[in-house]
């Protein structure tokens, strides 16, 4: 039964890598999108932990149009977002990232208008969560974070990092605008829909356009209203005072200093040699999960204070014991508990438990008084 399982997997591995191969060269013959990218297979990214606008040379920076066709739709949206509360706060809170994400969006010579995407994926609420598991700013999906070179583990999630994602979500964004014949409706409708289903629902309706796709009813509707919210909340954006923000306060920008480091720090010890307090550091580190950085994560990039940086390296230059705080607690079983109820307790996973305990794989139950050695990632999360 393994064995059937390990070939399917090697299988799929080695699909993945000959359609990545076959890509680019798929793309010139054909003019219709979705002929190009007609597999159901996720199309493949290169991993790469440290984005860069020069994975893919720029093309033009060309805006969104608003097309008569659904100027009405618009309308009827921008209507609804006029002196809209919760359009509001989201507007306000996009202070806080404004400088970071135009910044990438020049970087990547993308259109600055895609600042006002997050308004519409999560209200630029950093801590936002949807229903189908996508995180941060930009809602993205775990599978298609890590393709895009994002670190997402019980120790760190990048998704929550506005800089690692912002720059990740450029990549892509790049990517779907070239897949899509250079087509910024298109691209968008991908980013909700997701590449491949897009490119499955073009060529089975036989379809190359987004006014197409509309007018069969090929794609979902609440993927064509994420389009038509963008735009009416653009066309906000472009004149707020218009419109009933004129008044916003905004949220005072992200400001920090990196230290770059190889070794596990506790929280507290960092909070303590930056002379902040451990709420500033998660704050300003919103990507981190447990009560200290990542294992296995050289050169990590931990931010800290503006100007505090100097004291920084002062302080923890004399600190002997840089992760005091326990990495394992040890849990004495009860009568009647077993693995699934003990890990739902100490928020990790049974086979967590198994790889820290090994000798458990060989015992049909708990016996009542065991000791077991846990790692309790979340249990710590404001320790």
């Amino acid at each position: 039964m393994y064995t059937y399982k390990l070939l399917f997997l090697l299988l799929i591995f080695s699909c993945r890598f000959l359609y990545a191969q076959e890509h680019n060269d798929s793309l010139s013959k054909h003019s219709n999108p979705a002929d190009a990218y007609s597999s159901s297979l996720p199309i493949p990214v290169k991993e790469n932990k440290h984005l860069t606008a020069q994975i893919i040379k720029p093309t033009s920076n060309a805006s969104f149009v608003m097309k008569a066709k659904d100027s009405s739709i618009v309308e009827k949206y921008i209507s609804a977002y006029s002196y809209n509360k919760t359009i509001k706060n989201a507007l306000e809170r996009s202070g806080a990232y404004k400088d970071i994400i135009l910044k990438t969006l020049r970087d990547f010579n993308l259109p600055e208008e895609l600042f006002y995407l997050p308004v519409i994926e999560s209200h630029y609420d950093l801590n936002d969560v949807s229903s189908a598991g996508a995180v941060g700013l930009w809602q993205i999906m775990a599978q298609t974070g890590r393709s895009l070179g994002l670190q997402i583990n019980c120790w760190i999630d990048e998704r929550k990092d506005p800089e690692k994602s912002t720059k990740a979500v450029c990549l892509y964004l790049k990517r779907l605008y070239a897949m899509f014949n250079n087509n910024w409706d298109l691209a968008l409708v991908a980013y909700n829909r997701g590449e491949c289903k897009l490119a499955r629902d073009m060529k089975f309706s036989n379809t190359s356009t987004i006014s197409e796709l509309v007018s069969k009813n090929v794609i979902p509707k609440k993927t064509q209203n994420c389009l038509y919210q963008f735009k009416a909340v653009v066309t906000i954006g472009n004149n707020l005072k218009k419109y009933g923000f004129g008044d916003l306060k905004y949220a005072k920008p992200l400001n920090y200093d990196k230290y770059t480091t190889n070794k596990i720090i506790d929280l507290k010890i960092v909070a303590q040699c930056a002379e902040t307090t451990i709420e500033e550091i998660r704050r300003l580190n919103p990507d981190l999960k447990a009560w200290c950085t990542p294992h296995g994560y050289p050169n990590f990039e931990l931010k800290i204070p503006y100007g505090s940086k100097e004291k920084f390296k002062k302080n923890i230059a004399l600190v002997k014991d840089l992760n005091p705080s326990p990495e394992f607690v040890k849990h004495k079983v009860a009568r009647g508990e077993y693995i699934e109820e003990i890990a739902a307790k100490y928020k990790v996973t049974p086979k967590e438990i198994y790889k820290d305990n090994p000798t458990l794989t060989k015992q049909k139950r708990l016996k009542p008084g065991q000791v077991i050695v846990i790692r309790p990632i979340r249990k710590y999360f404001n320790r």
